[in-house]
């Protein structure tokens, strides 16, 4: 494994058993500025992880994964997810909510220096909970969403809202935060322009048989304002969940009134679709929801003559499936200037030489206008040469400029054929794309950017690790990109143990980067 740049200009964050963060200059180059600072965190500039006790005990006691990221106007780091921690009721998952200063230095102002860890309970039962996606308000609170597992397996999705400071938002639903109701999945969440709280995941309906894509709403005093649901259940399949969440808002002037609108798209991944040859796979979901002037949502009849589309790639002689992940955007151009439709990414599956036992993956792209219409996909692998079972790819966070560039995270790995022990270790990769999907090789290494440390603190390949990227922000500050997501130095004794792992790099073009999308 390696980190490689040239150039400067983009943010990463991703986290594992131990966080770990790296900056680069413009245009792909790790930024200087952003240094590992505290004990507890080692790395290079502009890459490093971290990990810090949250009181857990055992061979997890440091486990600590992240898996959203957001910088303030100020350019603060704001980063969820979640770590292994004690409660009265014995060793669980907490939720974390982490925040670093502009240098990468923890924030001591935060939470409880630098952090607020959030142990659920049931009664005398341990709870779970994992923070999967985070957005900011205007006046500096933050709004976090996931999901809380309790003893047994029934789980919920969770929205929370925390004062700038950390502390608990008591005017949120009395009490900072607002369950979804059992059987349902918060992995995104977005604020609309007159502060409603928009969040998207899974709901499980028919008796906790059938998961759909779910967007829950709820007013900015959290309020419970209604949910909506959408099937696909293709093939009888009931395994439906959407990974990423886009808001477009706008407003038409129709003098002498004006009506404003807001569309979501939920993206995900549809179970068990049916396959061309008669098999069964995955496909990607996308469904669209609109409103107007601040009324309900329902399904955009507009998108795809219902609101629904299943993205099916074009099959191969060895394909099997697609899993989206990821979707910000499409560009604004007319007709479709204002809702101008989504571009949605993940992992698309197949088997090398049509081995039936084989699996390798590469990353997929597709662009869907507003009305429903796939304009264009494509898909390719990062080690072009690693054909072979095992070698796999994904995009799992994007973010957009002005100009129709696509900054995506993710990771690639080599087969277990090339790893010990099975580990299959991968790379962060941090990739830039023109808006024909092809890479602009202008940005660090011919597109790409790779994020690795080895378990010393220091770049190299290292075939036991395995490292990840999964979300990334914009700082409005100076342009920089941030990204998050874990690393895993796969230690013989703790094969388990996880890390935050957080990166900045210099977007070096000078756009503004809209990152109005959340990685599943």
């Amino acid at each position: 494994m390696f980190c490689s740049s040239t150039k400067s200009g983009l943010a990463l964050v991703l986290t594992a058993m131990v966080l770990c963060t790296q900056a680069i200059a413009a245009d792909g180059d790790w930024d200087p500025s952003w240094i590992a600072h505290p004990s507890d965190q080692k790395g290079i500039p502009g890459l490093f992880e971290d990990t810090w006790s949250l009181g857990g005990t055992g061979i997890y006691s440091n486990s600590m994964t992240s898996y959203a990221t957001a910088v303030q106007n100020d350019g603060k780091v704001v980063v969820v997810g979640f770590g292994w921690n004690t409660s009265a009721n014995g060793d669980q998952n907490a939720c974390v909510v982490r925040r670093y200063n502009v240098d990468g230095s923890v924030d001591a102002s935060f939470g409880n220096g630098g952090a607020d860890v959030l142990n659920w309970s049931n009664g005398n039962q341990i709870v779970n909970c994992y923070f999967k996606a985070v957005a900011l308000q205007s006046d500096g609170k933050i709004v976090a969403a996931g999901q809380i597992v309790y003893v047994g397996g029934q789980a919920e999705g969770i929205v929370q809202r925390f004062n700038s400071d950390g502390s608990w938002d008591g005017s949120f639903n009395s009490n900072s935060y607002a369950k979804l109701g059992v059987g349902t999945d918060a992995n995104g969440v977005k604020l609309a322009p007159d502060g409603d709280v928009l969040v998207g995941g899974g709901y499980t309906a028919a008796n906790f048989n059938d998961l759909d894509f779910g967007l829950f709403v709820r007013g900015p005093d959290g309020t419970d304002l209604g949910h909506l649901s959408a099937a696909f259940d293709h093939g009888g399949a009931k395994n439906d969940v959407a990974n990423a969440l886009v808001l477009q808002s706008y407003t038409i002037f129709q003098l002498p009134t004006s009506h404003h609108y807001d569309v979501v798209y939920l993206v995900g991944a549809i179970d068990n679709a049916p396959y061309a040859s008669g098999q069964w796979h995955r496909s990607c979901g996308v469904v669209a929801f609109k409103r107007s002037d601040g009324g309900a949502f329902g399904f955009d009849s507009s998108f795809n003559s219902g609101g629904t589309l299943a993205v099916d790639f074009p099959v191969g002689p060895f394909d099997t499936d697609t899993l989206c992940r990821a979707a910000v955007g499409r560009p604004q151009t007319l007709p479709f200037f204002f809702n101008s439709g989504v571009v949605v990414g993940g992992e698309r599956y197949f088997t090398p030489n049509g081995a039936p036992l084989a699996s390798a993956s590469y990353y997929a792209l597709a662009e869907i206008d507003a009305s429903g219409a796939v304009t264009r996909h494509d898909d390719f692998a990062f080690f072009y040469d690693l054909n072979e079972e095992g070698a796999y790819n994904s995009i799992n966070g994007f973010a957009r400029d002005h100009t129709g560039n696509l900054v995506t995270v993710g990771y690639a790995g080599i087969g277990a054929a090339n790893s010990p022990a099975n580990h299959q270790p991968s790379d962060g990769v941090i990739r830039r794309f023109n808006a024909d999907f092809s890479l602009d090789t202008s940005f660090g290494d011919f597109g790409t950017v790779n994020g690795s440390l080895d378990s010393s603190g220091v770049t190299g390949i290292l075939p036991n690790q395995r490292e990840w990227f999964g979300s990334l922000a914009y700082d409005p500050v100076d342009g920089r990109i941030v990204a998050v997501g874990e690393r895993t130095p796969w230690i013989q004794l703790a094969p388990n143990l996880y890390s935050w792992f957080l990166g900045v790099v210099r977007d070096g073009t000078g756009d503004r980067i809209f990152a109005d999308s959340f990685d599943g």
